[in-house]
């Protein structure tokens, strides 16, 4: 048995990790994107929602997939909010999601880390990362979790559209002055 799981880590400014908890909602846009992409084919309609809820019809492409954001990007990599609502397989974003910059309520979003696959034992995993830094002000409360991946719409209106993969309720507290990594773990287990 083949078994896909993946884990989310949150280390202070110290590299001490703080939680470790199982990812278990893998929401919609990720299985249909990957249905695109390893079935060679364009979603049918209705389409799969993006992060501002337009249904889009994610074609097989190069860049589908892509999760590497850059610092301040939060349409890819991790992403964090502060919302309460239960996960839903239907969720397209964060119910609240922080968002960049160093005024109140706001954090700063590092560029997305990525390491390389590697094996241990029975296993086959990478990881996705990114700090998120407060200088608001004032302690933000982080309540939801969640992984933005690319996905690429081939016909009109063609372009790069940003999906949410994954969603988790996970709370801690950043500092002002402090910072966060969270880590997605994807591993594969046989």
């Amino acid at each position: 048995m083949v078994k896909i799981t993946a884990t989310i880590s949150v280390y202070d400014e110290n590299g001490k990790l703080e939680i470790c908890r199982r990812a278990k909602s893998f929401v919609r846009a990720f299985v249909d994107i990957l249905y695109a992409q390893s079935g060679n084919t364009t979603f049918s309609a209705p389409g799969v929602p993006d992060i501002g809820n337009i249904t889009r019809r994610v074609t097989v492409d190069a860049g589908n997939l892509i999760g590497i954001g850059g610092a301040g990007n939060t349409n890819m990599g991790p992403v964090v909010g502060t919302g309460l609502n239960a996960v839903a397989m239907t969720d397209y974003e964060l119910q609240t999601l922080i968002t960049h910059g160093v005024g109140a309520g706001q954090l700063q979003y590092g560029a997305t880390a990525y390491t390389e696959s590697v094996t241990v034992g029975a296993s086959r995993y990478f990881t996705i990362a990114r700090t998120f830094t407060n200088a608001s002000g004032g302690n933000i409360t982080v309540n939801e979790v969640g992984l933005h991946l690319q996905g690429r719409q081939n016909v009109a209106p063609a372009g790069n559209y940003y999906f949410l993969a994954e969603r988790t309720l996970l709370t801690f507290v950043i500092n002002n002055g402090a910072n966060k990594t969270v880590t997605y773990g994807i591993r594969i287990t046989i």
